[in-house]
């Protein structure tokens, strides 16, 4: 599974010449789609793997042809389970979270 998100690196303009590059990315979302509606409104957009080429091309400045990749996957691709609230926690970090409840 991958996901649609945007990486760059930059300087501060009001920092000093020789400040450390700035490296920030994100994770690109949209609407939730049928597997994901009920759960929440928004979902990160999931790149079928056809298009991972186009996505990933730095030379790509169809911005219409990007565009159209940013779209709720297809039903049957995100399938979800009840899980035990130990998910919401931090401390915990074990295999068991994903065990279905």
């Amino acid at each position: 599974m991958a996901f649609a998100g945007l990486s760059e690196w930059w300087r501060d303009k009001n920092g000093p010449d020789d400040a450390p590059a700035i490296i920030s990315c994100s994770i690109i979302t949209t609407s939730a789609g049928q597997d994901m509606d009920g759960i929440h409104d928004r979902m990160p957009v999931i790149l079928d793997p056809a298009a991972f080429d186009v996505w990933l091309d730095p030379e790509n400045d169809d911005t219409g042809k990007l565009t159209s990749l940013l779209r709720a996957a297809p039903v049957g691709t995100v399938q979800h389970h009840p899980v035990s609230q130990r998910v919401g926690n931090v401390r915990h970090d074990d295999a068991t979270l994903i065990d279905p409840k």
